[in-house]
């Protein structure tokens, strides 16, 4: 006999400066997406509204504070491999918070300094947890590198997912005016990048056996203003391309990636034909790739090939539509590859798409009442 599965879930930031909370939405069958309500409060009634329905918010406390503003980045939150922990950044507080996932949502496990200012996204493999702040924190490095000079940092995952600092972990970028938009661990755990939007660089910290950062490697983006990435299943690092906000130039560029943490460019700067692509996503299976265009309300596919080459699948640029107002942001692909998650900040929304067998996506449905700052999507 054959034991069931959990359903699907996928997680949102509110973000919010009054006490920062993810959300949580089960994947029903047919891929629309419900929210996940927190058990109330003892003594406290549920989350109903004046009307009798179910709201998704108030979610489930991370502890610390929300940026109360835009945010910048891409993996605002990490699920753990094997899906039983997930991280939060908690940008208005300079922490992170790390909760147990349970099946009945979230439980809160530890929350500790993200050793800088603002951090913006966070990843994980294996025992380990690294961030990137907007800002660093680091003892004699504001005089010299400026206070605007992003940082990492790393934690170690202890009994029960508490987070515990790593020392000696912590490691400028490679300008006073780097602005990370994203950090991740490629899928070996042997490098750790990180995108400089304004920088204009791809810097790679190889990972020492102790989990700290080693010899690093700032490579130059092929394309201007470097943002989300993700790497597809055959390794090669898809990197999203900003451009100017008020021009449709953005693109998206692919690389191989070596052990020491060098990057070829493979496709150079392929355009989307669209505005502010920021966000990027992989199939399960390599063979396409997605950019969210925040300002033009869309999404770009591109098909892959097994050497890394982009092509368009719609020469428009407009494979996916989310509407004008929308500004889709953070991006989510289940691991059956059949449904695309897009967190549409303007309409405080999570859009479901299908996608088809030749990559084209076809709209599902869209699940609200999120908070108008939410930001970073997972799934597991």
């Amino acid at each position: 006999m054959s034991i069931p599965t959990a359903p699907e879930r996928v997680y949102a930031l509110t973000n919010s400066a009054a006490g920062n909370a993810v959300a949580v939405f089960v994947r029903r069958e047919g891929g629309n997406l419900i929210p996940l309500t927190p058990p109330p409060a003892p003594g406290l009634p549920g989350p109903l509204s004046a009307d009798g329905v179910v709201r998704p918010l108030p979610a489930f406390p991370t502890g610390g504070l929300g940026a109360g503003g835009p945010l910048v980045s891409q993996s605002a939150l990490a699920l753990s491999q094997n899906g039983q922990l997930l991280f939060a950044c908690n940008p208005g507080s300079n922490e992170v918070t790390s909760f147990l996932v349970t099946p009945s949502g979230l439980q809160f496990a530890s929350r500790v300094s993200s050793g800088g200012v603002q951090p913006v996204s966070v990843t994980t493999f294996g025992n380990l947890v690294y961030v990137v702040n907007a800002v660093n924190n680091l003892v004699g490095t504001v005089g010299l590198d400026g206070p605007g000079t992003g940082q990492i940092a790393g934690f170690t995952i202890g009994l029960n997912g508490i987070l515990t600092p790593l020392e000696d972990s912590g490691r400028v970028l490679s300008s006073p005016f780097s602005g990370p938009a994203q950090v991740a661990f490629n899928p070996d755990g042997t490098l750790l990048v990180v995108t400089e939007l304004t920088a204009g660089r791809i810097t790679v910290f190889q990972i020492e056996e102790d989990g700290r950062p080693g010899t690093v490697v700032e490579n130059k983006s092929a394309g201007s203003a470097p943002f989300g990435f993700a790497f597809n299943a055959a390794g090669h690092l898809i990197v999203s391309e900003l451009g100017s906000l008020t021009m449709t130039n953005s693109s998206v560029s692919s690389y191989a990636v070596s052990a020491s943490g060098e990057l070829t460019v493979i496709s150079t700067s392929v355009p989307t034909e669209q505005s502010a692509a920021c966000w990027i996503v992989n199939t399960p299976d390599g063979r396409f790739s997605y950019s969210s265009n925040t300002v033009s309300g869309s999404l770009s596919g591109f098909s892959v090939t097994t050497g890394g080459e982009l092509a368009p699948l719609t020469a428009d640029g407009r494979t996916g539509i989310t509407g004008t107002t929308s500004l889709p942001i953070d991006m989510v692909i289940g691991t059956e590859g059949r449904y695309l998650d897009v967190l549409t900040q303007g309409t405080q929304t999570i859009m479901t798409f299908q996608i088809g067998s030749n990559g084209c996506l076809t709209p599902l449905s869209s699940v609200g009442n999120l908070p108008p700052l939410a930001v970073g999507l997972a799934l597991g």
